[in-house]
């Protein structure tokens, strides 16, 4: 994943490409909070991965039952798997052992959260949308939260 991970800057995506974003980020961030809980020694770094884990997995479900549920939505279907964007960012953390995962999983943790709120924090301020953008607004605090504590992961700010 680049450095923005695919979404372009501060122009607000359209209903599918958000949702297509920010379920591929959900399922991003499971994945690489399974591999922290496999892989990581340091206990606060598996406490956050744990942490993701079921953050993240909460909201996916959120934003399925919001395309389950409200009508207007029901043709957005949930992307499968993540999208190409995320990929790349999966190499690395599947092959990384110890010190060198535990550095790279703080690192990508802190800009995947930097990302998010970005797009969130877009989205929730000029989408059409109304369902969604208040969706994207409740995660805002939440993102926040995650991306303090991924900074102290690793030590420090962006």
């Amino acid at each position: 994943m680049n450095g923005t991970a695919g979404h372009r800057g501060s122009e607000v995506l359209n209903r599918q490409e958000f949702v297509r974003f920010a379920y591929s980020n959900a399922l991003f961030e499971m994945e690489t909070a399974r591999l922290a809980l496999e892989r990581s020694r340091d206990e606060k770094q598996r406490r956050f991965a744990q942490e993701m884990l079921d953050a993240h997995g909460q909201s996916a479900e959120e934003l399925r039952g919001l395309l389950r549920n409200q009508a207007d939505l029901r043709s957005i279907q949930p992307p499968e798997k993540m999208a190409d964007q995320h990929q790349p960012w999966l190499g690395q953390p599947r092959t990384a052992q110890g010190e060198n995962f535990q550095t790279l999983y703080a690192q990508q943790q802190a800009q995947a959260h930097l990302i998010a709120l970005d797009l969130c924090r877009n989205y929730a301020q000029a989408a059409d949308d109304e369902t969604l953008k208040r969706w994207a607004a409740a995660r805002l605090p939440v993102l926040q939260a995650h991306l303090r504590e991924a900074q102290a992961l690793k030590g420090g700010s962006p």
